[in-house]
């Protein structure tokens, strides 16, 4: 993921899919035998996977990763949402703005637990300021 990222901020955009692409396979591998450790790291791989498409315009192909690191992550987020907030939050922004630039409406049964347990959690963290 990393290295995609810098590739990608280094204007190689195929060799950041690339990377991004293996980063994907190896934590798919990874997370099928222990997904507790290695689920989070899918996600987060697929969303990077997701910024490397959407600049080579591959939008719907963007959205459907997003979707997936939405999907995969999505149990263990709800079971325990003060643990992956701030990566579900990113995932589902990056999701939400993604939609709105190729003009989709984005998925509400998927979202809408989603959007209720980070705002519980984000409420939770203002109640302990």
């Amino acid at each position: 993921n990393n290295l995609a990222n810098m590739l990608s901020g280094l204007g190689r955009r195929e060799d950041a899919l690339t990377a991004a692409e293996e980063a994907m396979a190896l934590y798919r591998t990874l997370s099928a035998a222990r997904p507790d450790a290695f689920l989070p790291n899918l996600a987060a791989s697929l969303n990077t996977m997701a910024g490397c498409l959407e600049v080579l315009d591959r939008l719907d192909d963007a959205l459907a990763a997003d979707m997936e690191a939405i999907q995969e992550l999505s149990c263990r987020f709800l079971t325990l949402p003060q643990a992956f907030a701030g990566l579900m939050d990113e995932i589902s922004r990056d999701y939400q703005k993604r939609c709105e630039t190729a003009g989709v409406e984005p998925d509400l049964a998927l979202l809408t637990p989603i959007i209720a347990a980070l705002t519980r959690v984000q409420d939770e963290q203002k109640q302990q300021t």
